[in-house]
């Protein structure tokens, strides 16, 4: 009788005795990769945001590395990424900065944690960064040779100053220096003021008010065929105003009108040139102030009423836009001091307020 074992059952016992061998040379509890997860994205910029992640499991020996990987490729490694951060070795929760991101691109990253037996990823997380706040303008010129810098802010290039020609595009003045009665008075006719610089502390002169607030435009100097703005620009219609108002919605800033303001303001938190008591400025209030995020450098040049009257300089930023709701009021957009929303009104069109040119940009 052939007593010699099945050759399956020897191969079976050998293979046993390798693995129980090698198990041997392993320390006990050890021999696993690490074991994490990525963190929700957050604190989302146009070229930084916030993730980190959670190791969950040593692997039975110490981490010795730990942090973000990401790539605009899917599935980031710490060999092959775009940036990656190091953070302090350890088990837990971990967060991370991702920072030199590209404005308006898509993202891969996750998270990672090493010990000596390899390198352990959480799940990929996708993401876009913003797109930039704004960037910087060509400029333009008015028929009087003013010159004014301008931002893009999204798909739209404003000025980013008040407009202050005294004359239409086509060379022809606009009606001034009409007193309260004539401003009262004046009928389906285009007029422009300058804010009488007598009731402002430290402005000297008309030129210097023009200079630091820009002019003051009835309604109608706002939709005559002449053209107020220069050419190729306008005047924003509702629309226009209602998308700017969409952008800033990208940012979760939403109805916010503070990122609008220019930042020059009595006793601005945000201290430096911003802080100035000196004209054109905000007055001081504690809750809110300009920010300026997106360039726009918004300044409460206030108004001249229907009835000729000045008011409002320094709390209030009103710029007309080119509709109107009937024969007597018009709609216009408002920032105020004391207000962090941005408000669309409408009223007489006998109204001084300022004008904002802007224009449709494409990239394309």
């Amino acid at each position: 009788m052939n007593r010699s074992a099945p050759f399956h059952i020897i191969c079976f016992s050998f293979a046993l005795l390798m693995f129980i061998i090698k198990g041997c040379d392993k320390e006990p509890g050890s021999g696993d990769m690490p074991v994490i997860r990525t963190l929700q994205i957050t604190e989302l910029e146009s070229t930084s945001a916030k993730s980190g992640g959670e190791v969950t499991n040593d692997g039975g020996t110490e981490i010795t590395a730990r942090g973000i990987c990401w790539s605009r490729k899917p599935d980031p490694e710490t060999e092959e990424n775009e940036g990656m951060s190091n953070e302090e070795p350890g088990t837990g929760l971990f967060s991370s900065e991702l920072t030199g991101l590209s404005p308006a691109t898509t993202y891969f990253v996750r998270a990672y944690a090493a010990n000596k037996w390899g390198t352990g990823y959480g799940q990929q997380m996708e993401f876009e960064t913003r797109p930039e706040p704004y960037r910087q303008g060509q400029g333009v010129e008015d028929i009087d040779g003013n010159s004014y810098s301008t931002v893009i802010i999204g798909a739209q290039e404003w000025m980013s100053e008040n407009l202050r020609t005294s004359g239409y595009a086509d060379g022809s003045e606009i009606p001034d220096g009409l007193t309260e009665y004539e401003w009262f008075t004046i009928s389906q006719t285009g007029a422009t003021a300058i804010y009488d610089h007598d009731l402002v502390d430290g402005v000297d002169s008309e030129q210097d008010m023009t200079d630091l607030y820009g002019r003051l435009y009835n309604w109608h100097a706002v939709v005559d065929e002449r053209g107020l703005c220069p050419s190729g620009w306008r005047v924003p219609a509702e629309d226009d105003w209602h998308d700017l108002r969409e952008f800033l919605d990208v940012f979760e800033i939403h109805l916010s009108g503070d990122p609008l303001k220019s930042c020059r303001q009595i006793n601005s938190p945000l201290e430096g040139e911003c802080s100035a008591s000196s004209h054109p400025r905000w007055d001081a209030h504690d809750a809110h102030h300009g920010t300026d995020k997106f360039g726009f450098s918004g300044l409460p040049a206030g108004w001249r009423g229907y009835s000729g009257e000045y008011g409002k300089l320094g709390q209030e930023g009103n710029w007309w836009s080119s509709d109107d709701y009937s024969d007597y009021g018009a709609w216009f957009t408002t920032l105020k001091f004391d207000y962090g929303y941005i408000e669309y009104s409408g009223s007489n069109k006998n109204l001084g307020l300022s004008v904002r040119c802007m224009r449709d940009h494409d990239d394309k």
